[in-house]
């Protein structure tokens, strides 16, 4: 059994990711690909999905242990299971990192 969820398209035609949802007496779970804000998990909570923590890989499940003090965040990546008819909304995904600022190695200006 691999733990690492694999990305594959739902029969809705939206991108997915299958995985395990534990190490040991793991069930398959289906999410959506795009991470959460804070205020896109407590919408999933609120529609009776369940929301996982990505970690090196594996899946966690959240709960009421879990949540409080762990916000979703780039390095708190947190999806939610895939319903087909629910999509998650824009205002809902977190978003991509700012590019870094270039930094110059040389110590001579630019200009």
């Amino acid at each position: 059994m691999n733990p690492t969820p694999k990305i594959q398209k739902c029969r809705c035609g939206e991108p997915v990711l299958v995985g395990w949802n534990a190490d040991m007496c793991a069930i398959s779970v289906t999410l959506d690909v795009y991470p959460l804000t804070a205020a896109g998990e407590v919408c999933a909570l609120r529609q009776g999905l369940s929301t996982y923590r990505i970690k090196n890989g594996r899946l966690k499940l959240r709960d009421q242990y879990t949540i409080p003090g762990h916000p979703p965040s780039h390095q708190n990546i947190v999806v939610r299971t895939h319903q087909c008819t629910l999509f998650v909304e824009s205002a809902h995904r977190l978003s991509k990192l700012p590019s870094k600022p270039k930094v110059y190695e040389s110590a001579v200006l630019p200009f």
